[in-house]
């Protein structure tokens, strides 16, 4: 995001291929990174200016029966095969399922209450410094607030992997070619 903003040659970052030597020209991102680079194009003093195009790609996408037209499934929780396997990881894959279940619901709740969201996107924002700071990724609460508001986080704890199964598999076909077996989900 900051050499597209700064319009930097793909080659001054060492994880590109320094062949690239022009400067990215768009870039895909999910919410709220999308919001947050926009309105950060907006504010901040950049050689490109403010982005002037973004593309929402749920509008791409369609056929889909699990979703509302509006929404793509764009994440979920993944737990690798050999953690399911192991009954002393039970507890703790639970634990983890039921932490992301209530931080959903809550993130869900907050929506359309701009005090409760701005609580939620203080704790997202930092969450995002502490893990990722190190790393230069940071995402102002602000950003992470207007996504929510603005309807461009939906987090879904209602739907089992047998209603989303046929989706998933339809939008990964998609998205990368093939879908992953059926093995490959599984309820929990």
């Amino acid at each position: 995001a900051p050499m597209l903003l700064q319009q930097q040659a793909m080659n001054t970052n060492s994880a590109c291929n320094g062949a690239y030597s022009s400067p990215p020209l768009a870039i895909s991102l999910v919410e709220p990174a999308a919001t947050g680079l926009v309105m950060d194009s907006t504010t901040s003093t950049t050689p490109s200016g403010a982005l002037t195009k973004a593309i929402n790609f749920q509008s791409l996408f369609t056929g889909y029966s699990a979703w509302p037209q509006s929404q793509l499934p764009h994440g979920g929780v993944s737990v690798r095969a050999s953690a399911l396997a192991d009954s002393g990881k039970a507890g703790s894959v639970q634990a983890i399922l039921s932490a992301y279940r209530s931080a959903a619901d809550s993130i869900m709740a907050a929506k359309g209450n701009p005090a409760a969201s701005m609580q939620i996107a203080n704790v997202i924002s930092a969450g995002i410094t502490t893990y990722y700071g190190q790393f230069g990724l940071s995402l102002p609460a602000a950003a992470i607030a207007a996504a929510l508001n603005n309807g461009g986080m939906v987090f879904r704890t209602d739907l089992a992997i047998s209603a989303v199964q046929p989706d998933l598999s339809s939008f990964l076909t998609e998205v990368v070619g093939t879908a992953p077996p059926s093995s490959f989900f599984h309820p929990l």
